[in-house]
């Protein structure tokens, strides 16, 4: 089952971590290069169970992009709200999505698999990354992560900083193993660490 976003402001736990904004580039009139203002520089956010937030940064609807009549600017901006409102794994339909996620302290997410290549960076904070097998990887401001389709979970260890972490999906080639096509998934939480 998947987790239900929610998109109420007044609910969001009060976060300790610096403000984020997010600029689009295009070009103006004679070609030269601007931002984009028409775009607010608060990203749409989700708020899941737990208290996480994902923001959505930009997501394209396929490689390679065209900004020919800037129809990438066109399309995010028309599918923005929307796309918001699902959880981060379905936002890569043949595109690209580049989001980042805050987690509260102690925050865990249920195991879950992604069928795109996600690369993840941590920008604030630390996290653990867990994966079914049972193994953890304990991650700190500026350490990555190449999500392969595999089935993980994280958790932000401290009791009180919130982690920030950023991620750029990329769209996959369906996966099998052991005979088994591997499709997105939502668990549990995983067992206590």
């Amino acid at each position: 089952m998947n987790p239900s976003p929610q998109r109420n402001m007044s609910t969001d736990p009060i976060s300790n971590l610096p403000p984020y904004t997010r600029y689009i580039t295009t070009h103006d009139s004679n070609g030269k290069a601007i931002v984009d203002t028409t775009f607010d520089i608060h990203t749409p956010k989700s708020t899941f169970p737990g208290g996480s937030t994902f923001h959505l940064d930009y997501s394209t609807t396929r490689v390679p992009h065209s900004f020919a009549a800037n129809t990438d600017l066109i399309s995010y901006k028309s599918d923005a709200d929307n796309k918001a409102k699902l959880p981060p794994a379905y936002r890569t339909p043949g595109g690209t999505v580049m989001q980042h996620s805050e987690t509260p302290p102690l925050g865990l997410s249920p195991l879950h698999r992604t069928t795109t290549l996600d690369y993840m960076v941590v920008l604030e904070g630390e996290i653990e990354l867990i994966l079914d097998s049972g193994e953890t990887r304990r991650c700190k401001r500026g350490d990555t992560v190449i999500q392969r389709g595999t089935m993980h979970a994280w958790r932000n260890p401290s009791s009180t900083e919130w982690c920030r972490m950023l991620f750029v999906l990329t769209p996959a080639e369906e996966l099998e193993v052991g005979g088994e096509t591997l499709r997105e998934e939502f668990r549990g939480k995983p067992d206590a660490q």
